[in-house]
């Protein structure tokens, strides 16, 4: 969550707290409105609700909203630019979790914040990433096609997986969401060029203890792997690991 805020994106605040000699990590609610005593409650509809899903339907795996069935939704609730602000931050998101291995990113961890006078995709509140969770030897050798098989929460295009994923998948999320061509390669790259100093400052917040978590100690190892898996994708779509090391 950190490391997305660092980046750019729009993200609940957190902050890592300690009760009763246990680490927690505490989200600031961004459905309330602080008054003089009490509190003044946002409306907040998440995405399986917006296309009419069973929460038990929330990945689309299991026959839950598709990335089109919730651009359909948004062009149908919200205003026409409403609308495409929001799908160009669900794009965005969808990218950012490809890079990170952010596979939980399902139907009900978005939300649309409806207000009177207009709607918009929420903060994002449930950020994680699975890539540190490989067999360590794997993660250590920087070889991002230990992470092929991550599955993502929403397919683009028949991509399903992060190793699937790639310059078509940027072309039809531009193309959907109306963005111009290119744009999406350009937010890519970006994310992977701030990456790492993204990752070594959240991990420097953190206490003591829970930089001592082996996820924790290898997760720049992890997404070192991913920035050179964008650029690969996006300079040299044919392999571009086998080149650079001769394997």
């Amino acid at each position: 969550m950190r490391v997305a805020r660092t980046l750019g994106l729009n993200v609940a605040n957190t902050e890592i707290g300690i009760f009763n000699d246990e680490h927690v990590l505490i989200v600031e609610r961004f459905d309330r409105l602080p008054t003089p005593g009490s509190s003044v409650r946002i409306h907040q509809e998440d995405l399986a609700q917006a296309t009419g899903t069973s929460f038990i339907n929330k990945f689309e795996r299991d026959a839950g909203p598709t990335y089109p069935d919730i651009f359909a939704s948004l062009d149908r609730d919200l205003a026409p630019e409403q609308a495409k602000t929001a799908k160009r931050h669900f794009a965005e998101s969808l990218v950012f979790s490809w890079i990170i291995g952010h596979n939980d990113g399902h139907s009900k961890n978005y939300s649309l914040t409806h207000l009177p006078d207009q709607s918009f995709l929420s903060p994002l509140y449930d950020l994680n990433t699975a890539l540190p969770f490989e067999l360590p030897n794997l993660v250590l050798a920087k070889d991002y096609r230990a992470y092929d098989g991550v599955q993502l929460a929403f397919g683009v295009g028949g991509a399903a997986t992060i190793g699937e994923f790639g310059t078509e998948s940027l072309r039809l999320l531009e193309r959907d969401s109306a963005l111009p061509n290119g744009y999406l390669d350009d937010f890519a790259l970006g994310i992977a060029a701030r990456l790492q100093p993204a990752v070594a400052e959240a991990i420097e917040t953190l206490p003591e203890p829970l930089k001592q978590i082996p996820a924790v100690r290898l997760y720049p190892y992890a997404t070192f792997a991913q920035t050179l898996r964008v650029r690969d994708v996006l300079y040299a779509p044919a392999d571009g690991f086998a080149q650079r090391t001769g394997r």
